[in-house]
């Protein structure tokens, strides 16, 4: 079973939750793949270290698009528990491949991740709870394929092309020569 995430690695990234959650899931073959690289990659390994779980965890480092999103289709579930994301590109793209998102409870993302629907839905920095999202998405594959599927769908919705479609139809219906009122 092999979940992944793409992200800076940051603290604000949440990354440690999931070394931490992975720690509490000794009764499943949990295998996570982190993309991606920064100032706390140090520290997240030394903490896979002291778990006695770094075995368990691929640190791939920054890598080119094309192997991001073979390495993202190869696994099964999407993981980043940010303490804060705007948007949440990264989110978007592991939805392109069809992935399920386990994501916090709060920030960007919460505009296109529906709890229970596309994605589960964790506290950020709660690891307990994070052990408890991955472990029913390992143990329920109807449950990943359907929110996979979900996923595939609704990240369409965000291709550029679908977007800049969007985009002509809000500008092309504003009146002539700017705003209604003065700013």
């Amino acid at each position: 079973f092999r979940i992944c995430s793409v992200s800076r690695l940051a603290r604000r990234k949440g990354l440690n939750a999931i070394i931490r959650a992975l720690a509490l899931l000794e009764d499943i073959p949990v295998r996570y793949i982190a993309v991606g690289d920064g100032n706390e990659r140090a520290a997240l390994e030394r903490l896979s270290e002291e778990l006695g779980i770094r075995d368990r965890i691929e640190f791939l480092g920054a890598i080119s698009e094309e192997v991001k999103y073979e390495v993202m289709a190869g696994c099964d579930v999407f993981v980043l528990p940010s303490l804060h994301e705007g948007f949440g590109l990264c989110y978007i793209e592991a939805m392109s491949v069809g992935l399920p998102v386990i994501a916090a409870d709060s920030g960007g993302q919460l505009d296109f991740i529906t709890e229970g629907i596309n994605g589960l839905l964790v506290a950020a920095g709660d690891e307990i709870a994070l052990a408890g999202a991955i472990k029913r998405l390992h143990d329920d594959p109807g449950l990943r394929e359907a929110m996979g599927a979900q996923n595939s769908a609704k990240a369409r919705l965000y291709h550029t092309s679908h977007l800049k479609e969007l985009y002509l139809a809000q500008y092309s219906s504003a009146p002539a020569g700017g705003h209604d009122t003065p700013l």
